[in-house]
């Protein structure tokens, strides 16, 4: 038992209940000093968390099975016409690219020219380009970047079997510091973390525990470094304690109150917000978005919250925070068991047959209950596109698979 442990990093639940446990506990800490949390809400936070508990190892064992039979003779992916692959990644790569500078241009536009927006990066003022970029969020541009993300995951999945290893690496790179444009704490977050799971299933058998929790702290590490780094290039660093609270560095709270401050915004909805009716605009928010772009539905509401002070100013609402708004307690209990019961059994299908593009839905699947603590990524649009091509190539790949 203590060695299939080493199973729990392919449970998508088990990132939720890791991260979700650790900020609630922060939160509850006084780490940061918010105003009170009422029991209601109490009751809510540790359910869920209780539930990615309990899902992570009633699901353990089908995840270990799932990765020791299809990742162990198959990790070289010879029943997959890598050729094909090769022209996908090409294709993914050129929509990112051509989406990333259709945004780049309206971004520039908007600030006036090159030279006022390369002034703008490197200001104290850079982190209005985060703030004008979500202006551009429904954009074609925005939207067709993603596919770079895809390819990132897709390369680093098949890599072995490239010949002409440099370019993909030099992709890789392009894409990442493409992202860092932004100025966004989560895009480069999200492209390095969705990559190594990904190829995470095919290296199970060089895992051990003491591996899994030596990375896991060089991970953190890492997150924070880029967390500081990206505030810095923002101009949101300080030396001064912006928050009441522990005795701990300006940096080290910001860090904190980034973690902790939407369990607080969370309660402040429960406690003012009254709910009287089933509405699935926030939690179905990429398909209304469809819908309204034909003429068939109204326009849905928008996924950026307005700010509530708590008493510092913040927007952000954990998982729960578009079920709760749509359709009160029990669209929040179906949120819970979503998160853990449900996206555990999808993250199993994606894994079937070391799919690379599978793989990449599934690692969006572990990146979902990853910032469940945070913010509700099951309604973005990036996720549900991700998870299509991942169904698609599911369905439509047809596996021959080579026994060693």
């Amino acid at each position: 038992m203590r060695r299939d442990l080493k199973f729990l990093i392919y449970v998508p639940s088990f990132y939720g209940f890791i991260t979700f446990t650790f900020f609630y506990v922060s939160y509850i800490l006084g780490i940061i000093e918010y105003n009170e949390c009422n029991n209601y809400s109490h009751f809510i936070f540790i359910i869920s968390a209780l539930f990615f508990f309990v899902s992570s190892f009633l699901y353990l064992k089908l995840y270990k099975n799932r990765i020791v039979n299809d990742f162990n003779f198959y990790s070289s992916l010879q029943y997959l016409d890598i050729n094909k692959i090769k022209r996908f990644v090409f294709v993914f790569y050129s929509l990112g690219n051509i989406g990333f500078i259709m945004y780049l241009v309206k971004l520039i536009s908007y600030f006036g020219g090159v030279s006022f927006f390369l002034g703008m990066i490197f200001s104290d003022d850079s982190k209005q380009i985060r703030i004008e970029g979500d202006n551009f969020s429904d954009s074609i541009g925005i939207q067709l970047s993603y596919f770079s993300w895809l390819a990132v995951s897709v390369s680093l999945c098949v890599i072995k079997e490239m010949k002409s290893k440099k370019i993909y690496y030099l992709f890789i790179l392009i894409t990442f510091f493409e992202n860092l444009l932004f100025i966004d704490r989560t895009r480069p977050i999200w492209i390095i973390f969705t990559s190594l799971i990904a190829i995470l299933p095919f290296v199970y058998h060089k895992i051990n525990n003491f591996k899994i929790i030596f990375y896991s702290l060089f991970f953190m590490i890492m997150v924070y470094g880029l967390f500081s780094a990206i505030a810095i290039l923002a101009g949101k660093d300080t030396d001064e304690k912006m928050y009441k609270g522990w005795d701990i560095s300006p940096s080290a709270q910001s860090f904190v109150y980034y973690g902790t401050s939407s369990f607080a915004y969370f309660n402040h909805i429960i406690e003012n917000e009254n709910i009287d009716e089933l509405n699935i605009d926030r939690t179905m928010y990429p398909l209304l978005k469809i819908t309204n772009s034909l003429g068939l539905t109204e326009e849905p509401s928008s996924l950026i919250n307005e700010f509530y002070f708590i008493p510092s100013p913040t927007n952000v609402g954990t998982f729960l925070e578009p079920f709760y708004r749509d359709g009160g307690f029990l669209y929040v209990m179906f949120a819970i068991f979503l998160h853990s019961f449900l996206l555990n059994s999808l993250g199993l299908f994606f894994l079937r047959g070391a799919n690379p593009f599978g793989l990449y839905a599934y690692s969006n699947v572990c990146y979902v209950n990853l910032m469940a603590f945070f913010t509700p990524k099951i309604n973005n649009f990036p996720i549900w596109l991700f998870l299509m091509i991942g169904v698609y190539f599911m369905i439509s790949t047809k596996k021959k698979y080579k026994f060693k």
